[in-house]
């Protein structure tokens, strides 16, 4: 390989799957800064073969890799098993995951600290958080000066009829207060998703609670919920 080209080097590379990437990281420093370019990444992220992963969570900051069989009856096999880098000790519990674009986001220690984890590579980041009480969002978002994605922390407090917000941007690592004004009450907290740009909840309206339930995104680009009505109208939540 070290006799081929740089750029014939770099089209094969782009093209192995992320767990694989992984473990080619130690083959020389070259590769290794290769694969924290971003203009590599992007690359990576168009041409490379896209993969599946199923997690079963466990205690204790670690997930077990599952491999699943939908064709004749249905099975489920256990492949292997990942934990958090650097957070081996079984003093270290982990109880919240939330999932976008392959990332976990880990909230650990009694929610003093979060870790944002791509498990294909094994890079992670450690965030303090302001407060132990919030629940946490992962989104995506659209560079406006590159146009490359990058991703946002939503982190929320319900009160008993209102709800407190921050944003974490990964790329500037800080905090900053979001000035919304919320007239709806996020229900069903942990059953949240995010697509394309936008986390999902089911909700009900803070006045009216006839309306029954509805669902409320939140736009990472432009930091502003939104309002969806369900298919069919569902039961006034008590």
């Amino acid at each position: 390989m070290s006799d081929l080209p740089g750029e014939l080097i770099e089209e094969i590379l782009c093209r192995v799957p992320a767990i694989s990437l992984k473990r080619l990281r130690s083959s020389c420093k070259r590769w290794n800064r290769l694969f924290n370019d971003k203009q590599f990444s992007r690359k990576h992220l168009d041409k490379a073969a896209k993969q599946s992963l199923v997690f079963k969570v466990t205690q204790y900051c670690r997930f077990c890799l599952m491999s699943v069989n939908l064709h004749g009856t249905p099975s489920m096999e256990f492949t292997g098993e990942l934990s958090l880098p650097n957070l081996h000790s079984n003093q270290v519990i982990m109880y919240i995951v939330f999932h976008c674009d392959g990332l976990l986001l880990c909230a650990i220690n009694s929610n003093t600290k979060i870790v944002l984890w791509n498990p294909c590579t094994g890079k992670t980041r450690l965030i303090q958080t302001k407060s132990t009480t919030s629940t946490y969002a992962l989104g995506s978002y659209k560079e406006p000066r590159c146009g490359t994605s990058s991703y946002k922390i939503l982190s929320y407090r319900a009160y008993t009829y209102e709800h407190e917000f921050a944003i974490y941007e990964v790329n500037s690592n800080t905090w900053r207060t979001l000035d919304v004004t919320s007239n709806f009450l996020l229900l069903l907290i942990g059953t949240s998703v995010s697509f394309k740009g936008k986390t999902y909840w089911f909700a009900s309206d803070r006045e009216d609670k006839g309306l029954g339930m509805f669902l409320v995104s939140f736009d990472y680009t432009t930091e502003r919920f939104g309002r969806l009505s369900l298919p069919c109208k569902y039961p006034k939540v008590c």
